[in-house]
């Protein structure tokens, strides 16, 4: 119990845990920076998306794509590390802190372009170094190339997270292991808070609707038409019922029982679907329209 005290208040006075944090971003730093300066000099070096004269070279060109590709990476890493207060909040999507990481993506650019505008008398012969010619020239080459690397970063960074978040949600909830699913058992639902864990009979689901952290859903039983509201998110509840096939998600907000489809109106740029035993309509998302009808078809030809 005094050693938990003692660690406690050492926290507290030293920001043990904000200590570590910032460790933890400076290596990442130091990685991201790697990593820029590798694809830079690769890009460089064996595309050569610029116009080189050869003669004007002071050096062989490797060398003068090393340089250049070294400058971006000390400058971002150099960059990063003296803001790093405000990159280590990583939760904050406000459009606020999205445009400041736009501006810094510009100025990091900008002077990207102008370290290899100063780099010229190091690196090339040329009486015109100091000119504004070159200066733009050197700007403007930076936000082409630069723009092309960082919009892979972009990419490899929403590929990556959206990947790591799909092995975190099949983890936390995975589906009902069966052979067979059986439509008429009950199975558990398992939401975030174990007290709220629920059961409920598939083939009764009629559609269920997000509702933020909700979902409401809607069923049927001996008793009429219900709707109860749950405490786990829609996609939650679609990951542990992807056994059964006649629960579809036809929706960013819903997903539906192909079962209890009365009718289909609209086209595919609105169509609604209603059930029997309720006026309700429910929406087919535009991206969703041919596996919806090809699983309604199969559904029809079974019945």
């Amino acid at each position: 119990m005094e050693n938990t005290k003692f660690s406690t208040i050492l926290s507290q006075l030293f920001n043990i845990r904000d200590f570590n944090t910032e460790v933890q971003q400076k290596v990442k730093f130091k990685r991201h920076s790697l990593i820029l300066f590798i694809i830079a000099f690769l890009f460089l070096f064996l595309f050569k998306p610029f116009t080189v004269n050869e003669t004007e070279l002071k050096y062989p060109f490797l060398f003068v794509c090393f340089f250049h590709s070294l400058s971006p990476a000390l400058i971002t890493f150099v960059y990063f590390n003296t803001n790093i207060s405000f990159y280590k909040t990583k939760t904050d999507k406000s459009t606020f802190f999205k445009f400041r990481w736009g501006l810094s993506v510009l100025l990091l650019l900008f002077l990207y372009g102008t370290a290899s505008f100063l780099m010229r008398d190091l690196l090339y012969k040329n009486e015109s170094n100091w000119s504004l010619h070159y200066y733009l020239e050197e700007l403007r080459n930076t936000y082409l190339a630069g723009g092309l690397i960082f919009s892979y970063f972009i990419f490899a960074d929403f590929y990556f997270r959206n990947k790591r978040k799909r092995r975190h949600d099949l983890e936390q909830y995975p589906p009902i292991q069966s052979q067979i699913a059986s439509a008429k058992q009950v199975i558990s639902i398992r939401t975030e808070v174990k007290a709220d864990n629920f059961n409920f009979e598939p083939v009764q689901l009629i559609f269920a609707k997000a509702d933020g952290n909700y979902t409401e859903i809607t069923f049927r039983t001996s008793d009429g038409i219900k709707k109860e509201l749950k405490r786990i998110t829609l996609r939650q509840f679609e990951l542990q019922i992807t056994e059964y096939k006649f629960l579809f998600r036809c929706h960013r907000t819903y997903l539906l029982n192909i079962s209890y489809i009365n009718s289909i109106s609209g086209n595919s740029q609105n169509c609604l679907v209603t059930f029997t035993g309720t006026t309700e309509k429910v929406p087919v998302s535009r991206a969703k329209i041919k596996m919806f009808h090809d699983l309604y078809q199969q559904n029809k030809n079974i019945n």
